[in-house]
């Protein structure tokens, strides 16, 4: 920490008044209204005599407050100094007040007599010829029919640690006197130095520099010369976050400051060193008088710290390349780091990039001002080989141009130029696609493929999309039509790695139909492949079990009826048939079915209703929905689905699916889609009335 100390002494003309009073701690005088021992003691309790003689007594003549005072009484042929004494701990440098009442009435005649308070330092007492002066004594010599009082300030000499208190009479040759001493007192002053309000901070001149300024106060409040063993407390941080912790005592400052002999108003300057450059710093300051009184906290003041000065920009860059694109939607730049002056020294500071595309490189300015990205950079050795990476949306071709910073800002020349086409990069189409009937009861197709590959990088694609649809693509105008009049699949497989075969299974496809697939799929940044280019693949789906019809009541009058168009009978419970519904939101009910028929005949219905003697239009049912403790589950509500598959499991192998009102399922059946599978009761129905 370097620290520059400057005290700079204005004409401040300034009229002010201040009214106060000085605060003491407690008295250090034992004994000190001579209340002890009662009248007549010849040397009062914890008070000394010196070896010569005179007349010395606790008294009641006179008395300042309580019931006695110290009576001193000279013989008319001694000029000496007559007194008693007491030695008191003290703290070197601090202020002390030395106060007493006394009474002096002499004889007609005599008026050279002096009444004194008087402070020596160290343990002895005054010479009997000592001379009173001011600067060890406070005296009267005025005669007074009532109490005086008496008063000195003294500051403790660098060393001492005992000062003697007398209370000390001299009388005049020729006379004889009389001077009575009560309520003598000797406290450290306590009257703190008033708080800083005039602090302010600028920055520095040198790096890591700020100036410190304030006026002075007083060593009371504001009054009175700053005295030797005063202090300036000076405490800072750049932690904003702190300032309340850091600044609530003055305990551990980051400067302490010795002074002295400052007067109240002149200004005092600091100039401080080794802070952080460009960082802001908050500062507090509080003064200490000789005493050990502490002011209150200052104001705040704030400033960041000065820089190195630095002229030398860094140079040019002239190898700023880019590398072959690797992924979607990104760039990625190369090139060789300059020094923070010129080629030398470790850069502090930052890389400006700015980029333009072809729609707008016409009318680019190539400026520092517009550069889009700055890439913040510390102590980056010179000559090394730096990279950033941008993203950017495909299709076009881009410019490059970089500048380099350094920590002064000083700015390096425009490097040289940088060109690339960022191109879109979908998947690559499958080309291997085949269907193959799976399950002619259930009317399930099985499909394969081969995994694509995602340019640039070769990498995993991120989503299959399938659809399906009961026309071919040439019937329709092209794929692209195709495909957007086609039924999307729901529970593609999550795709695996480029080159791998892949396997679904598509249940609950139309029934009785030629059912044609296509596949396309996208990569993380959802570009979206051509369709697939092989043969298209066409499957006939031959008739299987349907869902007909679907009813739903208040009364909990509702049915299900099963169609069964093939020309062979079915044995539901060995097909291993399970009934779902799905509410409006998504949530899957699995049926409690109890069967009372197995068998759904060929060319024939089979009957499944919710309450055990429900026989709608007079049919008996082939099975019913049991209600107990979960009966709600078999209720069919409004906004539903109902879907047969061959697994209790939610969405798998899925036979036939109805819907029926709206809803927001949209992960199965999506009302709002037109290519949904979305169908309404059979109206051939054998309980269709």
């Amino acid at each position: 920490m370097k620290i520059k100390f400057f005290s700079i002494i204005f004409l401040i003309s300034i009229s002010f008044f201040i009214s106060f009073s000085t605060i003491c701690f407690g008295n250090l005088i034992n004994n000190p209204s001579f209340e002890s021992d009662g009248i007549g003691g010849i040397v009062p309790s914890r008070w000394s005599v010196p070896s010569w003689a005179f007349i010395r007594e606790t008294s009641n003549e006179q008395v300042h407050s309580g019931n006695y005072s110290l009576k001193i009484s000279t013989v008319a042929n001694s000029t000496r100094n007559y007194y008693l004494y007491q030695s008191v701990q003290v703290e070197p440098l601090a202020t002390y007040i030395l106060s007493g009442y006394v009474y002096k009435n002499d004889e007609p005649g005599v008026s050279m007599s002096t009444a004194s308070l008087v402070i020596s330092a160290g343990s002895s007492p005054i010479a009997y010829n000592k001379t009173i002066t001011s600067d060890i004594g406070v005296w009267t010599t005025q005669n007074s029919t009532s109490w005086q009082y008496l008063e000195k300030t003294t500051t403790v000499p660098l060393g001492v640690t005992i000062m003697t208190i007398h209370c000390n009479f001299r009388g005049q040759l020729g006379y004889s006197a009389t001077v009575y001493f009560d309520d003598i007192s000797f406290v450290k002053e306590s009257s703190a130095p008033a708080a800083i309000t005039t602090l302010s901070a600028a920055t520095g001149v040198g790096g890591g520099e700020i100036i410190l300024s304030w006026l002075a106060p007083g060593n009371n409040g504001f009054s009175g010369t700053l005295l030797l063993g005063s202090e300036y407390a000076i405490k800072y941080t750049s932690d904003i976050a702190q300032i309340d912790t850091i600044f609530s005592s003055t305990q551990n400052p980051n400067i302490l400051i010795s002074t002295s002999n400052v007067n109240p108003q002149e200004v005092q300057t600091y100039v401080v060193g080794g802070l952080v450059e460009y960082a802001t710093y908050y500062f507090r300051i509080w003064t200490k008088d000789n005493s050990g009184n502490w002011s209150e906290i200052s104001n705040g003041a704030t400033a960041w710290a000065m820089y190195t000065i630095d002229f030398t920009p860094p140079d040019a860059i002239s190898d700023l390349d880019v590398l072959p694109i690797t992924e979607d939607n990104k760039i990625t730049l190369r090139w060789t780091s300059p020094g923070d002056d010129g080629s030398q020294g470790s850069l502090t500071g930052a890389y400006l990039i700015q980029y333009a595309s072809q729609t707008v490189i016409d009318n680019v300015s190539w400026s520092t001002s517009t550069a889009q990205i700055i890439v913040s950079t510390t102590n980056v050795t010179p000559l090394t080989i730096q990279y950033y990476t941008l993203t950017l949306p495909g299709g076009t071709t881009y410019y490059f141009r970089i500048w380099t910073r350094d920590e002064a800002y000083n700015y390096s020349t425009i490097s040289n130029g940088a060109t690339i086409y960022l191109g879109i990069y979908p998947p690559n189409a499958i080309t291997d696609l085949t269907a193959t009937l799976w399950n002619s009861t259930v009317g399930s197709v099985m499909l394969q493929w081969t995994a694509p590959a995602d340019p640039p990088s070769g990498g995993d694609i991120s989503k299959y999309i399938i659809r399906y649809a009961t026309f071919t693509a040439s019937s329709v105008g092209g794929a692209e039509n195709w495909w957007n009049l086609a039924t999307d699949v729901f529970g593609e497989p999550v795709p695996a790695s480029a080159g791998s075969l892949q396997i679904m299974t598509i249940s609950g496809l139309p029934s009785g139909q030629y059912i044609t697939f296509h596949i396309r799929s996208t990569d993380t940044v959802n570009n979206l492949s051509d369709i697939d280019n092989g043969t298209e693949q066409t499957v006939y789906v031959p008739p299987h079990l349907l869902i007909s019809e679907v009813q739903f009541q208040t009364g909990n009058n509702d049915y299900i009826e099963l169609y069964n168009p093939t020309d062979n009978p079915i044995n539901l419970v060995d097909l291993g048939l399970s009934v779902h519904r799905r509410s409006s939101g998504g949530t899957d009910y699995t049926f409690n079915i109890e069967f009372l028929n197995q068998t759904i005949p060929a060319k024939g219905y089979f009957l499944i209703v919710s309450t055990p003697t429900y026989q709608p239009n007079g049919k008996s049912p082939d099975a019913r929905l049991p209600h107990g403790a979960s009966g709600t589950n078999n209720n069919v509500s409004s906004d539903n689905s109902v879907y047969i598959s061959l697994s209790a499991t939610a969405l798998v192998d899925v036979i036939d699916v109805i819907a029926f009102g709206s809803g927001t399922d949209t992960s199965f059946i999506d009302f709002g889609d037109p290519n949904a599978p979305k169908r309404h009761s059979y109206s051939g129905s054998a309980t269709q009335s």
